[in-house]
């Protein structure tokens, strides 16, 4: 097998991407999300996997992320897509593993390292490369979809209905916007601040450089909420008695609606209103003829209150392995590893002050998204 730059259309990507992809996390190696990178500022390419006959059996989109004196990594997101027979499936991914660590210790001189995030559920037995699996991962492990059949609100836990139920005699209700005016992106900040707050100070959010890049490339960029390219966002905001109370942006691409971020205000936690925006973008995904709706990563020792939130929609649980890092440069990613390991160490200190001084009666430090 062989690492080719990619030389056909988007569009080509984009099938092959929809025809051979697991439904959750399908949109992290779209064309647009791709696209979306790059306006990120960050430099990124698309290559194919092609076997002896010419033929492309693997995708994957790289993107690279800077490091000290001048090195840097490449990370794969949701990737490398390989497609095969179950059959045959670990031979071939073995092929491909190989052939992506040959062409980056050739082609990559100045990355430490490649991360991948095959969406597999697990390696074969046998693979033949020198790979390391980090204790953590960038995107979740594993996710929680609601399969979009039959009458969805029966299907779930009787507390989670019942609550939808309260939101509505409390006065929730739901709009669904193709983005957000300039007023409505100052509500989505002010809740993003006030979630973070009943979070006990952890910021699980991007930055306003990633929000503003994100709603014009998927938002913008995509008139009307369809995007001809097959990606396109909806925000969901959310309201008691006519007054802001939460907001979900939600991204759909081949037959997936994926909740991506989300954020409420305290003070309206008692409507419900994140319930029920989870809840009204389950049923208008339905509508719109998809087959799933990702409510995003769950994980029972990293977020327990949020995963058993999650849970109560009784969705499907899809796993993937995480992270697999080829190694190019060993001895600068051991030094990697170590200084990742006690930032991390001296950070879960300042997140166990400050659920110590959070005050007494604030809500659990859930996250509303998960990576």
């Amino acid at each position: 097998m062989k690492i080719l730059a990619y030389r056909h259309d988007k569009d080509h990507w984009n099938e092959f991407v929809r025809r051979h992809y697991p439904s959750v996390g399908n949109f992290m190696l779209s064309w647009e999300w791709g696209a979306f990178q790059k306006k990120l500022g960050r430099e990124t390419n698309r290559f194919a996997i092609e076997n002896d006959a010419g033929e492309t059996v693997g995708l994957f989109t790289l993107v690279y992320y800077s490091l000290p004196f001048g090195f840097r990594y490449a990370y794969l997101p949701r990737g490398p897509l390989v497609a095969a027979t179950p059959e045959d499936f670990d031979t071939v991914f073995n092929q491909a593993l190989c052939a992506i660590e040959a062409w980056a210790t050739e082609y990559l001189a100045d990355c430490v390292f490649l991360r991948l995030e095959p969406p597999v559920e697990k390696l074969p037995a046998h693979i033949d490369i020198r790979y390391h699996e980090p204790d953590h991962y960038v995107q979740p492990r594993y996710n929680l979809a609601m399969p979009l059949t039959g009458d969805l609100r029966a299907g779930i836990h009787p507390s989670t209905r019942s609550n939808i139920n309260r939101a509505e005699r409390r006065g929730a209700s739901v709009v669904i916007k193709d983005n957000l005016s300039e007023s409505e992106y100052a509500d989505f900040k002010a809740m993003v601040q006030d979630t973070i707050k009943r979070n006990s100070g952890v910021n699980a959010y991007p930055d306003e450089a990633y929000f503003r890049a994100f709603l014009k490339n998927f938002a913008e960029d995509c008139k009307g909420g369809v995007c001809a390219d097959g990606v396109s966002l909806s925000v969901f905001c959310g309201y008691r008695d006519g007054e802001p109370a939460g907001t979900h942006l939600v991204l759909y691409y081949g037959d997936t609606a994926t909740y991506l971020f989300g954020a409420s205000l305290t003070k309206h936690l008692d409507s419900k209103i994140s319930t029920y925006l989870h809840m009204k973008a389950a049923e208008d995904a339905q509508q719109r003829g998809y087959r799933y709706y990702d409510i995003g990563g769950i994980d029972p020792e990293r977020w327990p209150t949020l995963t058993e939130f999650k849970r109560q929609f009784r969705g499907t649980e899809f796993s993937y392995v995480g992270n697999i890092d080829i190694l190019l440069r060993p001895t600068l990613y051991a030094i990697y590893t170590l200084v990742r390991k006690v930032k991390g160490f001296f950070h879960s200190l300042r997140q166990k002050e400050n659920k110590k001084a959070a005050k007494p009666g604030a809500m659990p430090g859930t996250k509303e998204i998960p990576a």
